[in-house]
């Protein structure tokens, strides 16, 4: 017996039809997927921001020494419970493009300027001489701008040190800044790097459930 199939449509539509297909089943199961990843995805963005040497030198390192920190990982916990809890990732729909399939996800988190995390009362402290200390602005948004004038930072175990790790002397030519190892602009900062560092992690996740859409 001899069959002979005779193909109507040109390659280019037959291809067409089959990523309509493959995209149109994407776009009815991987949202759910995916917001049920969302607690995966807060964490790995989370862990990402700790893995950051700003947040190990404010926990006992340089940054806390210069800044003067009493108790940073208080500080830091209330910093960081609100970004996860401001945090919103979604997933963009799948289309066609050309003869492939594009998609992709956003994080969504604090505003732009930080108001949200730099109102808290964790981001600052008040001195002894009744000076507000904005550490966390200085380290997100300052840069590399001088901001404390006649001033140097020595590190060492001195008698009179907040944290027992440095103290600021008064030096007329001196200038105190950031870091610059540590500083952070608005939109290259310490919580900015540690979102972007973990982007093929994410992608990873989003591999895997999309593979599980196929089994």
């Amino acid at each position: 017996m001899k069959i002979e199939l005779n193909l109507l449509e040109s390659d280019r539509i037959i291809s067409k039809y089959i990523l309509d297909s493959i995209a149109k089943q994407l776009n009815s199961k991987l949202p759910s997927l995916f917001d049920k990843a969302q607690d995966s995805i807060k964490e790995i963005v989370i862990n990402s921001i700790k893995n950051q040497p700003e947040y190990s030198s404010l926990l006992g390192g340089q940054l806390q020494y210069e800044f003067g920190i009493l108790d940073p990982q208080s500080r830091l916990d209330a910093i960081l419970n609100i970004l996860q809890n401001s945090m919103i990732a979604s997933l963009d729909k799948i289309q066609i493009n050309g003869s492939l399939l594009k998609g992709g996800f956003k994080i969504e988190f604090i505003k732009s300027n930080y108001s949200d995390i730099l109102s808290l009362p964790e981001s600052y402290f008040i001195t002894e001489k009744g000076s507000k200390l904005e550490w966390l602005n200085w380290l997100l948004l300052q840069g590399d701008n001088s901001i404390v004038l006649g001033y140097s930072f020595i590190l060492g175990g001195f008698k009179f040190s907040r944290t027992g790790g440095g103290i600021m002397t008064t030096n007329e030519s001196g200038l105190w800044k950031v870091p610059s190892q540590f500083s952070g602009t608005q939109d290259n900062n310490w919580i900015i790097r540690g979102i972007l560092s973990c982007s093929d992690e994410i992608q990873q996740l989003l591999n895997k459930l999309i593979k599980n859409l196929q089994s």
